[in-house]
């Protein structure tokens, strides 16, 4: 596989998982915003929206880091790393556990939580500063991803006493 067709499947992939976890998240809000109807038909097919949006979307990484990674420099590098590893745990670790589980999610799960909250946080905004110090990408694009930090920041902490129980 050549390196443009690589490129190219790694932003169809990162695409399709962001509209698949969008639309995931955006119908969990609507139908059940605090994750209290876990036996309700609907909670299987919204958790894999969102799990299999994940997957594409940490699928899809490489692809957007390698095209700017040499303009990026270390700090481009660094913060690939925490965004692939917040989009890696939170989705795929923490939504598989959370639908087989569900409503009975194990303690020992906050731990994965602990590790992929701020990383996505941290590897969102930076990604966003350096995809705009890098100029391959439009900066609108790294302003998108500090704006969806901040608004994930939003939709995550007003949930945190009531998800915990």
């Amino acid at each position: 596989m050549n390196t443009e067709t690589f490129l190219q499947l790694g932003g169809y992939a990162l695409f399709l998982g962001g509209s698949f976890a969008t639309l995931g998240w955006f119908l969990f809000a609507l139908f059940d915003p605090g994750h209290q109807e876990a036996g309700h038909s609907r909670w299987y097919p919204l958790n894999f929206l969102i799990i299999s949006g994940g997957l594409l979307m940490t699928l899809g990484l490489p692809g957007f880091y390698v095209l700017q990674a040499s303009q990026a420099g270390i700090l481009g590098l660094f913060s690939f790393i925490l965004l692939f590893i917040g989009v890696a745990i939170p989705y795929l670790t923490i939504h598989a556990i959370e639908t087989v589980t569900m409503p009975h999610v194990p303690a020992s799960m906050m731990k994965f939580v602990s590790v992929g909250a701020p990383s996505l946080f941290l590897g969102l905004i930076l990604t966003g500063v350096t995809t705009i110090r890098a100029g391959v990408y439009p900066s609108t694009l790294g302003i998108a991803l500090i704006l969806s930090a901040l608004l994930r920041i939003l939709t995550v902490i007003p949930g945190i006493p009531a998800w915990l129980g």
